[in-house]
């Protein structure tokens, strides 16, 4: 067999052992550069292995890897009968001598460890935010894992409750479970805001928790989870209201400092509910005004003003941010958690000066969906997912993951509906299932879901009755493509 045949043979004979041997078949392939692959392996000279072996330069780790490869390959050469002999050389030089380690000190690793000293890290073509930064320190050396089993893992890989990191098609493609200890699993689970650079959006954050029951009126389950940890992340309680006939009597039964009502709900509104709110709130003759904030996927002045001409106090536009979520509820029972309920509020301005006051309230809150990306992109934002992280609440189920969920048991019958109600010409009915995945698509990153969503809602909106508003197909291609990208992340994949 010719030199060539026989390293084939061998990394063929390797690899069915289990060994991956990828860096190893490739030396030996480098090696035919120096020897001729047709002629037998005797025919292969000492001076041929020792031009293969200098390579440019010091002697490195390079030239170790090139011998361990080629001792390899003429023990089972020689004991197959390929070869008499070894035509490797005596002597080997030394390697240089390698540098001792360096022990850091406690305050040396806390530093390195601590991403405020590092605004980004420049990999290739990508950068590394500070948190994530942080974060690959710690799994590449507390964990002791491998840079490409590090930015392998997926979130389904992580189990932080129980300190073990899964690895994926590890060393001879067997995947295996990596402890990693209750203090560094502490560390990792860390909320990522205790690690963002100071700002005065992250010097908030450092505000005393806030206080206070919340009558959170929204039908929509996705936007119901979302909000719901927000609220609970600001030390408020929350309880949830799935329409407003039910917000209506949530609040006669009073102890609510502040009420989040979502506008547009089937059945009785937001804006009729709080029509009705304040109507009884007048009949019962009280000084008492519950401060009503509006949640709503709009963002037009129309809207705005109609919010405060129903009597809602204050404006929040879906998807929300937690930091706008924060300074509206600091603005209501930020001081004293029942200074909402105490505070008598002059009735809302009609007209242009309701237009005059909802600007300013609207403008810190508002956060419209952008134009729709081009196709072809990623179906989901992995940062808006990621942004839920510091929502996670001590002893409840990974928001990450239940979100998605919820999101996927519920958007195919809306999907259905919407379809239906297309093909009945329905466009009050698809102006309402428009809203609603449009909102909450939004909350679980797909973007462009969201976006194609908001012109249809626009486009149905301004046509008659028994008309079939564009946009539908375009929908129904990107939904597919978000929810297989769902999917596989919630089985660990990635999108």
């Amino acid at each position: 067999m010719t030199l060539r045949e026989v390293i084939e043979q061998y990394v063929l004979w390797r690899q069915a052992h289990g060994a991956q041997f990828t860096t190893a078949r490739n030396l030996l392939r480098q090696f035919l550069r120096h020897a001729d692959g047709d002629a037998a392996c005797d025919a292969v000279t000492t001076a041929q292995v020792l031009a293969f072996l200098a390579g440019k330069g010091p002697l490195t780790r390079h030239r170790e890897n090139k011998n361990y490869a080629l001792v390899g390959f003429w023990r089972y050469a020689i004991s197959r009968g390929y070869a008499s002999c070894s035509p490797l050389p005596d002597d080997e030089p030394s390697s240089p001598l390698r540098a001792p380690p360096y022990i850091y000190a406690r305050h040396e690793l806390q530093r390195l460890l601590d991403p405020r000293n590092v605004e980004t890290c420049q990999r290739g073509a990508r950068q590394l935010d500070a948190v994530t930064f942080r974060t690959l320190l710690l799994l590449l050396y507390g964990a002791g894992l491998r840079f490409s089993e590090a930015t392998g893992l997926t979130l389904a890989d992580v189990d932080l409750s129980e300190a073990i990191l899964t690895i994926r098609d590890a060393k001879f493609y067997k995947s295996r479970l990596v402890p990693v200890g209750s203090q560094l699993a502490a560390v990792l689970g860390r909320p990522a805001e205790d690690y963002m650079l100071v700002t005065r959006h992250s010097l908030s954050e450092k505000a005393p928790p806030l206080q206070g029951r919340i009558l959170l009126a929204e039908d929509n389950p996705v936007n119901q989870e979302v909000i719901l940890a927000m609220v609970e992340s600001l030390g408020c309680s929350v309880e949830i209201a799935g329409d407003g006939e039910e917000a209506i009597e949530k609040m006669a039964k009073g102890g609510y400092a502040l009420v989040l009502m979502d506008c547009q709900m089937p059945g009785k509104d937001g804006y009729e509910a709080t029509t009705e709110i304040r109507r009884l709130e007048d009949a019962a003759g009280e000084k008492r005004h519950i401060p009503i904030v509006a949640l709503t996927a709009n963002a037009m002045e129309g809207d705005r003003e109609r919010c405060l001409t129903s009597g809602m106090d204050d404006y929040l536009s879906k998807p929300l941010g937690r930091e706008a979520l924060r300074t509206v509820l600091e603005r209501w029972i930020g001081e004293d958690p029942q200074a909402g309920a105490q505070v008598a509020a002059e009735p809302a301005p009609a007209g242009p000066q309701a237009e005059a006051v909802a600007a300013p309230k609207a403008a810190a809150s508002a956060a419209a969906v952008p134009d729709v990306p081009p196709d072809g992109g990623a179906p989901i934002d992995m940062k808006t997912l990621e942004s839920m992280r510091p929502l996670q609440r001590a002893g409840q189920p990974d928001v990450i993951p239940r979100v998605i969920g919820l999101y996927l048991s519920n958007a195919p019958s809306m999907m259905e509906e919407l379809q239906t109600a297309m093909e009945r010409g329905d466009t009050a009915t698809v102006y309402r299932l428009a809203h609603s995945l449009k909102s909450s698509s939004a909350m679980v990153g797909a973007l462009r879901l969201s976006a194609l969503c908001k012109t249809l809602e626009a486009r149905a909106r301004e046509t008659k009755e028994g008309a079939v508003p564009d946009g539908l197909p375009e929908i129904e291609s990107e939904y597919a493509r978000v929810v297989e990208a769902l999917r596989k992340l919630g089985a660990g994949g990635g999108s």
